[in-house]
């Protein structure tokens, strides 16, 4: 056998030893094996948002400037006077006696509360045609998926039409109803967020709120009507209001609908329904057989490290083993002597 070729040959090259793990390099550099690891993780989950791919290559972000729906100074005489202040005026004969719906729509103001005197009359016709119209019929009539800037930019095209909106609802509350001949007695109202405009909203005036809808507030500032929840609605566009929030006066479209069209989140299942007894066992088991192959590893790799630890303490030697002593030249002399004395008697 070629010399330098038996495992324990003094001649061979030593073994690397096994990190020591209580050295500050070594758990340094484990330190930074984990941190790259959990760097590219965290890469892999932030690229499967398109708004990353989009800041990264610097596309659709500046493309289209954030709308602006606050309500700018008019220059009315009522401008700076309190809520409810008004100057009376002849109004016209439009807004006395409409001669029929189109003209009573004409009529409508956009920019300004959602309740005005004088539309109070083509208010309660649009809740009253949305109150007696079958939901079906309602679907079949409306314009699906109408843009939020298509209402706010365009009320005028759309006032009266019935359309079909998605969004998030943030905030819903009960608001009294004046008194009216149609029987409604309050409103659902929904403060919408549009799909794709997270800084607008859709004022949502319903009869009534889905099944299982979460609870309503008592009025606007009740903390109890904030919320989260993706809904449909399909309803009456009436026009381009005005209202009141912090940082001034802004403006979104109004909606009267019946109720949204809601879907309950699935229920999250409860760790008993999850797992069976049988699953349980099979995970014990695995993590038992786990635990042993990783014992066997160290423990192998333990006595290795002995072995070579040991090899090193020693110098390189190799073990001999027992050798055989050749006799002493007094034993060989005597044994001729035997042998000469048993020859001559022969």
């Amino acid at each position: 056998m070629p010399p330098g070729t038996e495992a324990d040959d003094f001649r061979a090259p030593a073994r690397r030893p096994p990190p020591d793990y209580s050295q500050r390099s070594v758990k340094l550099r484990i330190f930074i094996y984990l941190a790259a690891i959990m760097a590219v993780l965290s890469v892999i989950e932030r690229s499967r948002n398109p708004q990353t791919w989009q800041w990264m290559w610097g596309r659709g972000l500046a493309s289209e400037a954030p709308l602006d729906t606050r309500l700018r100074e008019s220059g009315h005489r009522t401008a700076n006077d309190p809520a409810g202040a008004f100057v009376a005026m002849p109004e016209s004969k439009a807004e006395q006696e409409p001669a029929d719906i189109t003209a009573a729509r004409a009529a409508i103001q956009d920019d300004t509360p959602v309740f005005r005197p004088a539309e109070r009359k083509i208010w309660f016709h649009e809740l009253a045609h949305v109150l007696n119209a079958d939901e079906e019929q309602l679907e079949n009539d409306a314009l699906k998926n109408v843009a939020y800037l298509q209402l706010h930019k365009q009320p005028a095209d759309y006032r009266g039409k019935v359309v079909s909106v998605k969004g998030t609802v943030r905030l819903a509350y009960r608001t009294p109803a004046p008194a009216n001949d149609l029987g409604v007695n309050e409103y659902c109202v929904y403060v919408l967020q549009p799909v794709g405009q997270p800084d607008a909203v859709i004022f949502i005036y319903a009869l009534a709120a889905p099944p299982g809808f979460p609870r309503l507030g008592a009025d606007s500032g009740d903390p109890k009507g904030k919320m989260r929840q993706d809904v449909e609605v399909t309803g009456v566009f009436f026009k381009r209001c005005a209202y009141a929030a912090r940082g001034g006066t802004y403006t979104a479209p109004v909606l009267i609908a019946k109720a949204p069209r809601w879907r309950p989140p699935p229920v999250a299942m409860q760790p008993s329904d999850r797992f069976t007894a049988l699953e349980i066992a099979g995970a014990a088991v695995a993590a038992l057989l786990l635990a042993i192959c990783i014992a066997a590893v160290m423990w192998k790799r333990t006595g290795r490290s002995h072995r070579l630890a040991a090899q090193q303490k020693s110098g390189g030697f190799v073990e001999l083993g027992p050798l055989e002593v050749a006799p002493s030249p007094q034993e060989v002399l005597r044994e001729l002597e035997r042998q000469a004395r048993g020859e001559g008697n022969g």
